[in-house]
């Protein structure tokens, strides 16, 4: 099993269009890969604004998002004139518009706020 990638898988993410690296997970499994930390400011900008627009007849009171990879887009849906929280980078542990959803403990987050969300 190769671990190089130099296939691509072309999609769409909203408007934009992407590459994305195939990536062997073992001989009988293969992911396409988006890191959206990878992609650029302007990238998480717009799938942030789009996401927000795709989200506003639901009037949502929080952003969910798996940790590290998925912070860009939710800091950015969060942003939307219609939504009642403002997530920032300073805030990003406290309660908020967006919330971080870990898969594994980390201790340098384990005395963070924690509890119902109100403004």
């Amino acid at each position: 099993m190769s671990t190089t990638t130099d296939r691509t898988y072309p999609t769409m993410v909203g408007s934009q269009a992407v590459e994305l690296p195939l990536v062997p997970l073992n001989d009988d499994l293969t992911i396409a890969l988006l890191i959206c930390v990878d992609m650029g400011v302007a990238f998480a900008e717009t799938a942030g604004r789009e996401l927000a627009e795709l989200m506003r007849p639901a009037q949502p009171e929080i952003v969910v998002s798996v940790a590290t990879m998925g912070i860009p887009i939710a800091i950015e849906a969060s942003r939307a004139r219609w939504m009642t929280w403002r997530l920032t980078a300073r805030t990003a542990v406290a309660a908020s518009a967006a919330a971080i959803v870990r898969l594994t403990p980390k201790r340098s987050i384990s005395a963070a706020a924690n509890g119902p969300i109100s403004p």
